[in-house]
């Protein structure tokens, strides 16, 4: 599939040991023959972070020591994806495959040796869109990666996001179930819990999952596996890159949105990345306003990764008024979003941008305690920078109604 991008997390301490100290065969004052002697002649350490995604540098420093450290010569044993380089005294290397590696450095002087060894983890990026490979109708999207927790330096913990859903196999192709999930990553499998929520007996349920496992197949395809609690029923979906996507990080995502769902809706305005909301034309009440803040990735990190520039976290997501349950086919697809304080996703399905058209979902999440706890709007922006868009006409949208909207 490409050059696997691989997004990451788990927990770890820092585990920096082994500062194995030799002695010259030919001293032999008793004073020398004391492990506080024998170290004070020669001691080499190592310090730096312990933990890492694989997108990311890898960085390690020595520090020699002793009445012989100027004289000594540096060596290093492990994995051939890292350098030694003597006159900054690091390790480094960049894009260091998922797993986990045993790092030594040993400074010898004649007889003298001093060693230390380190064990360095580094997690995939899984982070970006897929689709379900064969005849499923599934697709997911995830975020990238990000260190959460941290011990003086060392990164111990990674979370991260994902949500997919499933499609009826008819001509509605309607959303029967979505999902979300939180995963914590160590090598190249991901582990964490989450929930779904569909509809059962005309009644929309949700689930609570606390097995979801993400990992990589030997065919190079993303499997996730998980359960309901409770329940002996279980999923397995087989998702394939769908390779990185034409939108840019650095993209204006200034401008008013529509609603494709249905006539009506809330206009999305997007501001120097904040989000708000304008009452639609000929709506005499709001319905499916949003406020929020997009997060899109740096241009340093997409191209680190080779990531997917489609692939926007939102925070702060309000949504109000937004209960769809009585339209037929997003039932489950947005049920009713309303909600404080929500996190979620924006994702840009169109692989590319047209004439300054870009249309998108917002995945909005609350938790499981909800009983409508996920939800999936869809956008299409209408006016940038005051004017409309190709798309416009097709929704009734004229310049002065951009000029309108820009101007509030």
């Amino acid at each position: 599939m490409g050059t696997i991008k691989r997004i990451a997390f788990t927990f770890i301490i820092a585990n920096l040991y082994g500062c194995s100290v030799g002695k010259d065969p030919e001293d032999t004052s008793d004073s020398d023959s004391t492990p506080d002697a024998t170290q004070s002649r020669l001691t080499i350490a190592l310090s730096g972070n312990t933990k890492y995604r694989a997108d990311e540098t890898v960085t390690l420093t020595y520090t020699l020591g002793g009445e012989l450290a100027s004289d000594a010569s540096v060596t290093y044993d492990g994995t051939t994806q890292l350098v030694l380089d003597t006159t900054n005294q690091t390790i480094s290397g960049t894009a260091l495959a998922p797993g986990v590696y045993d790092i030594t450095v040993s400074a010898t002087v004649d007889q003298t040796t001093a060693s230390q060894t380190t064990q360095i983890l580094s997690d995939a990026n899984f982070g970006g869109r897929y689709t379900a490979a064969g005849d499923e109708s599934a697709s997911l999207a995830m975020t990238q990666s990000s260190a959460t927790e941290g011990d003086d330096g060392y990164v111990l913990s990674r979370t991260g996001s994902l949500y997919w859903y499933t499609q009826e196999d008819n001509e509605t192709m309607f959303i029967n179930r979505l999902c979300a999930g939180s995963i914590s990553i160590s090598g190249d499998t991901a582990e964490g819990d989450g929930f779904c929520k569909f509809v059962s007996d005309g009644t929309v349920e949700v689930a609570v999952i606390s097995d979801l496992t993400v990992a990589y197949q030997e065919t190079g395809d993303l499997a996730l596996t998980y359960s309901y609690d409770g329940s002996a029923e279980s999923f397995e979906f087989s998702f394939s890159d769908v390779g990185e996507a034409y939108v840019s990080p650095d993209t204006d995502y200034s401008g008013v949105y529509l609603s494709i769902l249905k006539p009506n809706l809330d206009f999305l305005i997007i501001t120097d990345q904040t989000v708000s909301s304008s009452l639609a034309s000929n709506a005499e009440v709001a319905q499916c306003s949003a406020s929020g803040l997009l997060q899109p990735y740096s241009q340093e990190l997409i191209t680190a990764t080779e990531g997917d520039g489609s692939i926007v976290p939102v925070a702060d997501l309000n949504i109000g008024n937004c209960d769809l349950t009585d339209q037929d086919g997003y039932i489950v697809a947005v049920g009713d979003a309303s909600g404080e304080g929500q996190s979620g996703l924006l994702q840009i399905f169109e692989s590319g941008i047209d004439d300054n058209t870009l249309r998108f979902d917002l995945y909005a999440e609350r938790g499981a305690e909800y009983p409508d706890p996920v939800s999936k709007l869809r956008y299409a922006r209408v006016c940038f920078q005051g004017l409309p868009t190709p798309i416009a006409s097709e929704y009734d949208i004229t310049e002065e109604i951009c000029e309108a909207l820009v101007s509030q």
